[in-house]
């Protein structure tokens, strides 16, 4: 008897496709809103319009006009930016996650949430590591394997591997690389 208490009631098809339908509008609109408020985060006087908008809002007109007339200082105007990114990332990326995850537990079968889940965790990681660091590396090779008219050379290699400077700068770069790293094993097991 126990056991039967704990065990969720049947769902219909209808409710089940409804919670569906909801858990999905939920995530496209948050993901809509963390689309728009990287418009606001690119704009340098967004967020001066933003404060005036507030002022204004709440009665505070008289400031709203000192700051339309003077304007905010630099670094008012970054730090507040600053502040509306962290409160964007840390709460928009925290209410993405929850909405996909319920919208995941109200679409896919139990089996299928399963294998789903993982990717909806991993998922951002792979698409930011490959914006941020294949897709550079990608270009960096091909504009290092093209002239300036986009014609294939090896030339950028070549002075790379024949200029003593160069040459001078890749020694370097080997020594720091292993007496840093031989340094670092050094200290930690010592």
């Amino acid at each position: 008897m126990a056991s039967s208490l704990l065990e969720a009631p049947p769902v219909s098809p209808v409710l089940r496709l409804a919670r569906g339908v909801v858990a999905v509008g939920i995530v496209v609109a948050v993901g809509a809103m963390l689309w728009a408020s990287v418009g606001l985060l690119v704009d340098p006087n967004a967020f001066e319009r933003l404060t005036i908008r507030v002022l204004e809002l709440v009665g505070a007109s008289a400031s709203a006009e000192a700051i339309t007339t003077r304007g905010m200082t630099p670094i008012s105007r970054r730090l507040g930016t600053a502040g509306i990114a962290l409160t964007v990332g840390v709460v928009g990326v925290w209410a993405l996650f929850i909405s996909a995850n319920r919208a995941i537990d109200a679409v896919f079968a139990p089996r299928l949430r399963e294998k789903i889940r993982p990717w909806l965790f991993v998922g951002p990681a792979i698409g930011l590591i490959s914006l941020y660091l294949i897709y550079p590396t990608i270009g960096t090779i091909h504009e290092s394997l093209t002239d300036r008219d986009g014609a294939f050379t090896l030339s950028h290699y070549r002075f790379a591997f024949t200029d003593p400077s160069m040459l001078l700068a890749f020694r370097n770069n080997v020594l720091w690389l292993v007496l840093g790293t031989l340094g670092s094993v050094v200290i930690g097991v010592g």
